[in-house]
């Protein structure tokens, strides 16, 4: 089976599906395992796919985008459904559909397709950098809201 997974655009989001990503990839167990998305969401999720391929929102895209058994987007835009069409079986995310905290709807949405009930973690796959000195962090601002300092 090819899985193509459609990550969430923005960074944030991407990691708050991370552990729902992971576990879609190894409760399906695809013999192809292919992520699609934003570069910033590809960087953070690819060591759990096959493939990576960095959307660039163009029809040459949409054309040549691959055919899959299965796709599975966190997005729900107009363009994500063109890419869809090209699976046998598609999903797509629906935050409107669910509601509680973003971790929990991304877990929502993936035990729909798993058939299960769990809450799946976010997962940040790196080593945390250790400073020899004291540290101080500084984040003046965050685009499109306060929760993101």
């Amino acid at each position: 089976m090819k899985l193509i997974v459609e990550s969430p655009t923005w960074l944030g989001d991407s990691v708050m599906a991370s552990g729902a990503i992971k576990a879609l990839v190894d409760n399906i167990n695809p013999s192809k395992s292919i992520l699609f998305g934003s570069f910033v969401a590809t960087e953070l999720l690819k060591d759990y796919f096959d493939e990576v391929i960095v959307r660039n929102k163009s029809f040459k895209e949409i054309i040549s985008f691959p055919k899959s058994d299965m796709f599975v987007s966190f997005r729900r835009s107009f363009y994500s459904k063109l890419l869809g069409v090209k699976a046998k079986k598609s999903c797509f995310f629906d935050s409107k559909v669910f509601s509680s905290h973003m971790v929990e709807k991304y877990s929502s949405y993936v035990n729909l397709i798993l058939n299960k009930s769990e809450i799946y973690k976010p997962i940040l796959p790196f080593v945390p950098k250790k400073f020899s000195q004291k540290v101080v962090g500084i984040n003046p601002g965050a685009a499109y809201g306060s929760a993101k300092r």
